[in-house]
């Protein structure tokens, strides 16, 4: 129980950074004429590898908040739906291991990560 309430605690504190991060990012980036500001690689010392970064903006805010409510209802990792939230094909390039362990990289992550610095240093690894 503890366990998944620390689980519970980390992931929404990491959504909670990415619903304010992102249209941050977002703005920078089309203020800029659409092109790629690398804000991630700035605030974080991340990469700026070009499939990370395709990797991080196909992140789809809406399913992942629907991924963590299921998990939270019911305590099962769903991978299938997991994998719809971002394009986890250009996470495994980046990472160089299929899209299955990059799903379950970005799943450990995201459960036990308490800030979003720390979820991008993980992902980023």
């Amino acid at each position: 129980m503890m366990k998944q309430l620390i689980g519970f605690v980390g992931a929404v504190t990491i959504l909670a950074c990415l619903a304010i991060w992102m249209p941050e990012y977002m703005e920078a980036r089309e203020s800029r004429g659409g092109h790629r500001v690398n804000v991630l690689s700035n605030q974080s010392g991340g990469t700026s590898d070009p499939e990370f970064i395709a990797f991080w903006e196909s992140i789809h805010r809406d399913r992942l908040l629907e991924y963590v409510d299921r998990y939270n209802e019911t305590g099962q990792v769903d991978l299938d739906s997991l994998s719809k939230c971002a394009d986890f094909d250009a996470y495994s390039v980046y990472l160089r291991i299929s899209k299955l362990e990059s799903v379950k990289k970005f799943e450990y992550a995201l459960r036990f990560t308490d800030s979003l610095l720390e979820f991008q240093d993980r992902l980023t690894r």
